[in-house]
């Protein structure tokens, strides 16, 4: 079988075609797919762009076939470290979701009629895999589910489910619904009714918020305004588009930056590869926000030397008030101080002088250097 090389035609096939059921692929059991490629028709970047990275673990050059020979074990004992490392949960690969235990994290899965029975069932493998890498419960990651085409159907609400096992029972049996694709929508309703404490948000106690959309094709509504909504209600958005998604649409969906919060690929088995990046993207945003919502108090005692010109101070104090301004002080969040020295210390108040941001303000413009012969104010 002579002729050109496509490697590109080679891997689209042994995706289609041999990576499934029908050709013997356990897949759906979960039994790790590997692909070994050999070719004298591509470049060490071409390699890499085939390989898994890390590429100094999974790709190999050798200056002719002979040499094949010798690097065989070493591909030997790469199989099976590979093979082990595909076997492990999820959650042990991904580091970044050790810290990042709590969260409210739902799914907006397009059901429509153009994605295949056997595509939809990649979207359950990809749901599988994600959710199983989440530290699911009660007070720690809460998951909900909702399909759409041209209706929504709510398959599960925030905390309906904690226990992981049961969670993915419910989703290894997701029926899919068929139809159209209205996903504007579809994410109002993910507004309205998940993302609401009713429906087991935790918003009010500074939980992140995170939707996860993903679809396949172009929307019969407008997404624009709806997803500014979603985020302007403090939901992180990630979307997640297969084959013809409309990538206009997807970065209208997604947070920025998109490289951060937008996937796109070209086929639905491609998703499995591409949901451990995702996850760890997923996690490091959780714990991100987390430490954005964390109140952040402090006692904060300011001391100025008085030694200075009054134009200078008046620098100096213009200054302190604007940070008054971002601060936003009170007795039961930062608290503020002020003291002003030479050879001796004089306090203006303490920490606990002052309870409202309006008080201190108004000590702040009251605040002045000692009387100096020629002061002029």
């Amino acid at each position: 079988m002579g002729g050109e090389t496509k490697t590109g035609l080679g891997l689209d096939f042994l995706l289609s075609e041999l990576f499934v059921d029908r050709a013997g692929s356990r897949v759906n059991e979960n039994v790790p797919q590997i692909a070994v490629v050999i070719t004298d028709e591509a470049d060490e970047d071409q390699l890499k762009e085939i390989a898994t990275t890390p590429h100094d673990q999974h790709v190999y050059s050798v200056s002719d076939f002979a040499a094949l020979q010798g690097i065989s074990q070493i591909l030997v004992q790469m199989l099976c470290t590979t093979i082990n490392e595909a076997k492990r949960p999820i959650s042990q690969v991904v580091q970044e979701c050790r810290s990042a235990t709590v969260a409210d994290i739902v799914f907006l899965v397009d059901g429509s009629t153009s994605i295949s029975p056997t595509n939809f069932q990649e979207v359950r493998r990809f749901l599988h895999s994600f959710i199983e890498g989440l530290d699911i419960g009660t007070d720690k990651v809460r998951v909900g589910l909702a399909q759409f085409s041209n209706e929504i159907q709510k398959q599960f609400h925030l905390g309906e489910h904690t226990d992981k096992r049961a969670l993915l029972e419910q989703v290894d049996r997701l029926p899919q619904l068929g139809g159209g694709t209205d996903t504007g929508k579809a994410i109002t309703v993910l507004r309205e009714e998940f993302f609401t404490t009713a429906k087991g948000s935790r918003a009010d106690q500074r939980v992140p918020q995170i939707a996860v959309v993903l679809t396949d094709g172009e929307s019969g509504d407008d997404v624009v305004p709806p997803a500014k909504a979603l985020r302007q209600h403090g939901v992180i958005v990630f979307a997640i588009g297969v084959g013809a998604a409309n990538i206009t649409e997807l970065k209208a969906i997604a947070n920025r930056p998109h490289e951060h919060f937008l996937v796109s690929v070209e086929r639905f088995q491609a998703l499995q590869t591409r949901s451990q990046g995702l996850l760890q993207n997923v996690c490091v945003s959780m714990e991100n926000q987390r430490m954005a919502l964390i109140p952040k108090f402090s006692d904060v005692f300011f001391l100025v030397d008085s030694n200075m010109m009054q134009t200078d101070f008046q620098q100096v104090r213009t200054l302190l008030m604007r940070l008054v301004n971002q601060l936003n002080p009170s007795s039961k969040t930062t608290r503020l101080g002020l003291a002003q020295f030479a050879q001796d210390t004089k306090v203006e108040f303490l920490l606990n002088t002052h309870n409202t941001k309006e008080e201190y303000v108004a000590a702040f413009k009251k605040f002045r250097l000692p009387l100096r012969p020629n002061s002029v104010w």
